[in-house]
C-alpha cells in the first residue's frame, strides 16, 4: 500500500510544479506593481505642494487609478491561473484515499494484513494528505515568499557598477587642484546633461556654479565623490583620475 500512497502523493504535487512556471511572470509583475503603488503614494505625499501649485491633482489621481487597475487585473489573472489547483488537489487526494481503501479491503479479505494495520495506515494517510490538500490554498503566499527571497539574494549578490579598480590608491589629505577635462555626462543614454566641461580649481579658490534649475550644477558636485561616473573625459585631483582612488578615501576627502 505504501507504493500506492507515494504515487498518489507524486500526482498531487505534479500540478504544483506545472503551475509554478505558469504564474512566475504574473507574480513578478504583481510584485513590481505593488511596489509602484507605494512609490506613487510616497511621491505624491512628498510633492503635494508642487502638485497643488500646478493643478495636477486630476493627473495624479488618474495615474494612481491606472496603477490600481493594473494591480486588480494582475490579481484577477493570478486567481484565474491558481484557483483550479485547490479542487484538483482535493480530487487527486480523494481518489488516492479511495484507491487505498479499496486495495486495503482486498488485502484484508485475502488475510495479507489485519484490519488494525489497515486502520492505522489509513489514519496516517489522511494525516499526510490533509496538508497536501491545503497546499493549493496557500500556494500564492508560498510562491510570493520564494519570489521575495530570490529578489533579496539578487540584490545581495549584485555587483555595483561604481567600485574600486584593482590597485586603487588611497588619497592623501593634502591636495593642490581639481580639474575637469572635456567631461561629458548623461543620466539617460544619448541625452547629455554636461557637454565638454573644462574646469580648473586650485587650492584655496572658491568657485560658484550659477545657472537655471536642471542645468547640471548639482551633477558636477555629485561627480566628484563618484556618485556617478562620467561618460567621457576625466576628473583629476592632484593630477590623478578620481577613478584610480579608492572610493572610501575619495569620499572621506569630500564635504557637502
Amino acid at each position: 500500500m505504501r507504493p500506492l500512497a507515494v504515487v498518489v502523493l507524486g500526482c498531487a504535487f505534479a500540478p504544483v510544479a506545472k503551475l509554478q512556471k505558469r504564474i512566475k511572470s504574473v507574480m513578478e509583475k504583481t510584485v513590481f506593481a505593488d511596489a509602484s503603488i507605494i512609490t506613487e503614494y510616497n511621491e505624491v505625499f512628498a510633492g503635494n505642494k508642487t502638485i497643488t501649485s500646478y493643478n495636477l491633482q486630476k493627473h495624479e489621481t488618474g495615474k494612481f487609478s491606472f496603477i490600481l487597475k493594473n494591480i486588480f487585473n494582475l490579481r484577477i489573472k493570478m486567481v484565474q491561473k491558481t484557483q483550479w489547483l485547490s479542487p484538483m488537489m482535493h480530487v487527486i487526494v480523494s481518489i488516492g484515499i479511495a484507491a487505498a481503501i479499496g486495495y486495503g479491503s482486498h488485502l484484508i479479505m485475502t488475510n495479507q494484513i489485519t484490519s488494525g494495520n489497515f486502520v492505522s495506515f489509513i489514519t496516517a494517510l489522511i494525516l499526510l494528505y490533509t496538508p497536501v490538500k491545503n497546499l493549493g490554498n496557500n500556494l500564492n503566499a508560498v510562491q510570493f515568499s520564494f519570489f521575495s527571497i530570490e529578489r533579496i539574494f539578487e540584490v545581495l549578490e549584485s555587483v555595483p557598477e561604481i567600485r574600486d579598480k584593482e590597485n586603487a590608491v588611497v588619497m592623501g589629505r593634502e591636495h593642490t587642484n581639481i580639474e575637469f577635462k572635456d567631461v561629458w555626462f548623461e543620466y539617460a543614454e544619448n541625452v547629455p546633461v554636461l557637454k565638454n566641461i573644462n574646469l580648473q580649481i586650485k587650492q584655496g579658490e572658491t568657485i560658484a556654479l550659477v545657472g537655471n534649475s536642471g542645468g547640471g550644477k548639482t551633477t558636477i558636485v555629485n561627480l566628484l565623490p563618484r556618485f556617478y561616473d562620467i561618460k567621457s573625459g576625466s576628473i583629476t585631483i592632484d593630477g590623478i583620475d578620481i577613478r584610480n582612488y579608492t572610493l572610501q578615501s575619495l569620499r572621506q576627502n569630500n564635504a557637502f
